[in-house]
């Protein structure tokens, strides 16, 4: 085959890689290993090619061999979509999947691993994840990744680290399980900072709507008016303050137990419910005048 039909042969966009290893080849410049494209002249499909070669000045003649490795590389690119496809979900998500090698304590983790830790790619040691944990999760994590291997047990465990690259406080939640048949661990780990920072938020915002409450029924329970709360859709009391007593001869529960008709007149009664659905109106609407009112009932 001339030097001009294989390049006929070659797609276009490995013609020239093909050319300029070709011509290296017979001038002995440059090993010949390549994989290029080329379109098949009997069915017109496009076909992978590994060609190695190697040039023979005494004979000035070149031996070569070509093999289709279209299935092989359609399978590395399926794989490298996967993979993409994997990393992407992980960072999304914030997680990261890794092995450790109890023999030899050398690890592999995914792109989201090292994203996590702030490490740069490359291999990792449990030495050195653990040279990132807080002091105070130090011990418990070492214990816990001893047991995988020495007791069979599984691990589910949270704790803090500081970020390789910028010193940011994490918090990452790592669950494994041991492969006894290779002695090696299978894990994920996820970054639950944000999650815990909005559940410490929840936790802090009830405490202060615990202690507001306890105030406001220390205020109530001891003032000397009555205060009452009512739910105006079933006209029946959610709350009354002990001082109902002194007024009333009820206690606070026996109020609460009493509906508003029983508390009041017939004439109060009908002129509640005359002019209470306006009000609620007017409160719903913004009007400031609502907000609070005085009513004479008895």
């Amino acid at each position: 085959w001339p030097f001009d039909h294989i390049l006929d042969l070659t797609l276009p966009e490995s013609r020239s890689k093909v050319a300029d290893a070709l011509r290296g080849l017979a001038e002995g410049r440059s090993p010949y290993d390549i994989v290029y494209k080329i379109r098949r002249p009997d069915t017109g499909a496009v076909a992978v090619v590994h060609s190695i070669a190697r040039h023979d000045p005494s004979t000035r003649t070149v031996f070569g061999t070509v093999q289709d490795i279209t299935e092989h590389a359609e399978s590395l690119a399926a794989l490298s979509a996967a993979t993409d496809r994997l990393s992407h979900a992980e960072t999304i998500a914030g997680i990261g999947h890794w092995t450790l090698h109890h023999d030899t304590g050398l690890a592999e983790g995914s792109a989201g691993v090292f994203r996590i830790l702030g490490l740069g790619t490359g291999r990792l040691t449990l030495d050195q994840v653990e040279g990132l944990v807080l002091p105070e999760y130090r011990e418990g994590l070492l214990h816990a990744h001893r047991g995988l291997a020495k007791d069979g047990r599984s691990l589910d465990i949270t704790y803090e680290i500081r970020r390789a690259d910028n010193g940011a406080r994490v918090t990452i939640r790592s669950l494994a399980q041991y492969d006894p048949a290779t002695h090696t661990s299978f894990g994920v780990m996820q970054d639950i900072t944000e999650r815990r920072r909005t559940e410490q938020q929840l936790r802090d915002q009830s405490s202060a709507l615990a202690a507001a409450e306890r105030y406001y029924h220390l205020l109530a329970d001891n003032m000397g008016d009555v205060l009452w709360v009512l739910d105006t859709a079933t006209e029946r009391f959610t709350y009354v303050s002990p001082s109902v007593e002194r007024l009333r001869g009820f206690t606070a529960a026996e109020a609460v137990a009493q509906s508003l008709e029983q508390c009041t007149t017939p004439a109060s009664m009908a002129l509640i419910r005359e002019i209470l659905p306006g009000r609620i109106q007017d409160f719903v609407a913004g009007d400031p005048a609502s907000v609070t009112q005085t009513q004479q009932i008895e």
